[in-house]
């Protein structure tokens, strides 16, 4: 094995790293978002002018604007089957990142507006990490080598337990040093900087791999 092949076997790694890492920040955002929002976005009683909420909803629009990500996340299976069939994985899943991050660097603006469109964005979100979080598990089996997808699925759904912690910390750490609408920006910019490792590290096909074999290439099931 020449040099540049021990190179190249190594810089896999890193592709295996940005889909762990952006699976990871999808988990960290899923239970950071809602923390966020109790923390500091909704006032908890209206009634009380040392409340440090921003806005005083009712508890059915509280009720939704919570749980409207997961409304939009339970019709993953339909919307991950079509985007595979219509727009392929791998452009959803750049489009996933942009769109996400971007949303949520606009959460603050968005809630001022109206809590109706805020509801509207969460569902939006959900649907696209309903999309293509099928796609952080579907990749390692195209793009591994040997048995190695098999370990490469193991961390990614380590990375997904663990988003639950690191979320909460973060949303926690934000809100109370700097506040609310800081996290939004803060957790939409992590978004962009996951696409832009996606786009650095990530190969589009396994023909345009970097890291395997000509033979490999030409193999449909890699794993």
């Amino acid at each position: 094995m020449t040099f540049l092949d021990k190179v190249n076997n190594r810089r896999r790694y890193l592709a295996y790293f940005s889909i762990i890492l952006n699976i990871h920040i999808e988990m960290v955002a899923r239970y950071g978002v809602p923390i966020a929002m109790i923390g500091g976005m909704i006032k908890k009683d209206c009634s009380d002018p040392n409340d440090s909420g921003s806005y005083c909803w009712s508890e059915d629009t509280q009720a939704l604007v919570l749980g409207a990500y997961f409304y939009g996340y339970t019709a993953q299976i339909a919307t991950a089957l079509l985007a595979r069939r219509y727009t392929g994985f791998f452009n959803t899943y750049r489009t996933w990142m942009l769109l996400s991050g971007s949303i949520q660097i606009l959460y603050p603006f968005i809630a001022d507006w109206s809590p109706e469109l805020l509801v509207i964005s969460q569902v939006f979100r959900g649907l696209l990490a309903g999309i293509c979080i099928p796609f952080s598990y579907d990749y390692p089996a195209k793009f591994s080598v040997g048995n190695e997808g098999k370990s490469v699925i193991s961390f990614i759904g380590s990375a997904a337990s663990l988003g639950g912690g690191t979320g909460a910390l973060l949303a926690g750490v934000i809100v109370d040093t700097l506040n609310w609408r800081w996290y939004f920006y803060v957790i939409g910019g992590i978004y962009l900087f996951g696409l832009f490792l996606h786009f650095l590290l990530v190969p589009r096909t396994p023909q345009q791999s970097w890291y395997l074999t000509e033979s490999e290439k030409q193999n449909d099931k890699i794993c």
